[in-house]
């Protein structure tokens, strides 16, 4: 499956800051300033070479590893997988090395022999459509002014700043919209698109005011109120305003040996230049109590309400279809594209937290503590679109990569020369796609015996499942120049899972599993 990248990637900044304080006053300094960037990417991808190099795969009769030569084929033993947790087979026949190691990349572009048919030769230099090309030029401005007095007993302490910045952003990008030549049956006739490579891209620039407002009450010496507002802007990454893209043909195999897939639709998928920043809206309160040296409690509350998310959404558009035979047609296609979410979404919560150590306690017990924190939310976001198995567009799911219950349990203990932690961190389910591949499928629906089959274009959201782990650390510092090390990640080798959803009554199913080993790492800290 050969592939090649060649990728270039550069970016050239400017930032000047100037500063003005003030002695005696209840302003405490003025600070102004700005920054221009230029970021420039070039990269060559050539893909993957994805071929039919055997039989089963090219329509022609699958051979078995009876039919093999001498030395071709060699067993292999399971015999610790997921550390014996889970049953698979003792021994499985595989290619042998010896075989594999005697095939060359050349090899692997020439024309397959005959009676293995449907290989597809590709140079393994770079072609036109390899290219993509990005740049994003940003220019700002702000200014801020920091304020406050003191706290004194008796006297509420105050203090914070407020300030803006007004940022110009410019994003361009090119690239190639690619169809391959492919064969099919559709409508009982034999159908062969065209090879074509044609170029798009675009640019969009934005202009942004980001005011930031944040206070400080402190009304007494252990207590302080914290609150603040602010607008924060997020970039689209450079694969979504990608200007390339491909438009193809989705199919179902031919009960047929060795004839091409039946039509079920056609496919694009693209990204878009002219996606808009995403702008969130954010406000947050807390709570803070410094109870003595080494212990504080904290609760905090925030919301965010955040406009143009970029999201990947299956959607349906035209595309222009070219054939062999020199016509074209304009056709629907299920759409695999980036596009800026209409609807705004939000995400609200609790945190709430602290550390304390036992320093009540005698002698070398004094060094034990805990730190612990529990956090709460809530997110929507109706911009993400999905379909379900029964191909409705739906638009419940959650912000990504957000749980709605996450907590972290940490034991301390803080003694001299030694410093140790046991920490234990969970969360439960999180979205992590609405348009993962391999979740968006058209597949053939009957809904009684007898009646005539439906094609359902779905695209189902995949969940990580609650997952936990205990990481722990130990240093010990032997002077005040040299400290060493040692930490262990995922002690307990915990299992991480994926779920699917969009199923009849909201059932989500298990798709995968991962367990990705304990860590063990040595370390030596020497300053001088």
């Amino acid at each position: 499956m050969p592939h090649n990248e060649r990728n270039r990637g550069t970016m050239d900044s400017f930032n000047l800051d100037a500063e003005y304080t003030f002695e005696d006053s209840f302003f405490r300094a003025v600070k102004v300033g700005g920054r221009v960037s230029e970021r420039r990417e070039r990269d060559l991808n050539n893909g993957f070479t994805w071929t039919a190099l055997g039989r089963g795969w090219n329509g022609d009769p699958q051979l078995t590893f009876a039919d093999a030569r001498p030395g071709d084929v060699e067993y292999y033993a399971f015999d610790n997988f997921f550390h014996g947790d889970i049953g698979v087979p003792a021994n499985t026949l595989w290619p042998s090395i010896a075989l594999l190691e005697g095939v060359t990349a050349d090899e692997l572009h020439r024309p397959a022999p005959l009676g293995y048919g449907g290989a597809r030769s590709r140079p393994a230099s770079f072609l036109p459509q390899d290219l993509g090309l990005w740049k994003t030029e940003t220019s700002a401005a702000y200014a801020q002014v920091r304020f406050g007095r003191d706290y004194e007993a008796g006297k509420l302490g105050f203090s914070g700043n407020i300030g803006g910045r007004v940022v110009h952003v410019k994003n361009e990008s090119q690239g190639f919209i690619v169809q391959d030549a492919f064969s099919y049956i559709r409508n009982g006739q034999t159908v062969s698109l065209a090879q074509r490579v044609d170029p798009r891209g675009g640019s969009a620039s934005f202009t942004r005011f980001l005011p930031s407002v944040n206070l400080q009450l402190q009304p007494a010496e252990d207590v302080k109120l914290r609150a603040a507002y602010n607008i924060t802007m997020d970039l689209p990454n450079f694969n979504a305003t990608r200007g390339g893209g491909n438009i193809g043909v989705a199919t179902t195999s031919n009960p047929i040996s060795g004839q091409p897939g039946i039509f079920t639709n056609f496919t694009a998928s693209t990204g878009n230049p002219f996606l808009k920043p995403a702008m969130s809206n954010n406000v947050d309160v807390s709570l803070e109590w410094y109870a003595k040296p080494g212990t504080m409690f904290y609760l905090n509350g925030f919301y965010k309400r955040i406009t143009d998310l970029p999201i990947f959404s299956l959607t349906q558009r035209d595309v222009t279809i070219r054939y062999q035979n020199g016509t074209t047609e304009l056709a629907s296609a299920a759409a695999s594209d980036v596009i800026t979410a209409t609807e705004a979404a939000t995400v609200k919560g609790v945190e709430v937290g602290g550390r304390a150590f036992l320093d009540m306690l005698p002698g070398a017990l004094a060094g034990f503590g805990i730190e612990a924190n529990y956090t709460y939310i809530d997110s929507k976001n109706p911009g993400d679109l999905y379909r379900d198995i029964f191909g409705a567009i739906r638009n419940d799911a959650p912000l990504q990569g957000l749980s709605k219950h996450n907590y972290n349990l940490t034991l301390l203990y803080e003694r001299s020369q030694l410093s140790a932690r046991v920490a234990y961190s969970w969360r439960s389910k999180y979205l992590q796609s609405t348009n993962a591949n391999g979740t968006t499928p058209t597949y053939t629906f009957v809904s009684a015996p007898g009646a005539a089959g439906q094609s359902v274009q779905i695209a189902l959201p995949v969940y990580g499942d609650a997952y936990g782990q205990v990481d722990v650390g130990l240093t010990y510092k032997v002077t005040d120049n040299l400290s060493f090390t040692i930490r262990g990640t995922n002690v307990l080798n915990a299992t991480q899972r994926t779920l699917m959803g969009g199923y009849k009554n909201d059932a989500i199913y298990t798709r995968s599993w991962f367990q990705s080993d304990r860590r063990v790492s040595l370390g030596a800290n020497l300053a001088f």
